[in-house]
């Protein structure tokens, strides 16, 4: 859907990215009950990668949000969230490729 949005898309990031990091958050107690929780999880960290592809520089302002989700789920959580996991390598990965050097240069301490 980012995609389809073409020059547009970037006047969405402020609603999308923030929805999808609070989605791609460790489930509550409550909520990790839910067996789809994970899925649901996994999902949203795909989904801010496609994001952070599509709309580059647009996802920089939000990059310190992005990071410490993806750093804290590959430094705290090791035990049975590989998909969480695999998901917060990919989506810093698009970060970076998505936007370069500007976002290097524009938040060097991220």
């Amino acid at each position: 859907a980012v995609r389809l949005a073409g020059p547009a898309a970037p006047h969405y990031a402020g609603l999308l990215v923030p929805a999808l990091v609070r989605a791609a958050r460790p489930p509550t107690e409550s909520e990790a009950q839910d067996e789809g929780a994970e899925t649901l999880r996994a999902a949203s960290f795909s989904c801010l990668g496609e994001v952070a592809l599509s709309l580059g520089w647009a996802v920089a302002r939000f990059a310190r949000d992005v990071a410490d989700l993806c750093l804290s789920t590959l430094r705290l959580e090791r035990d049975g969230s590989d998909p969480a996991r695999r998901g917060a390598a990919f989506v810093l990965r698009c970060l970076l490729e998505g936007s370069g050097r500007e976002l290097v240069h524009s938040a060097p301490d991220v």
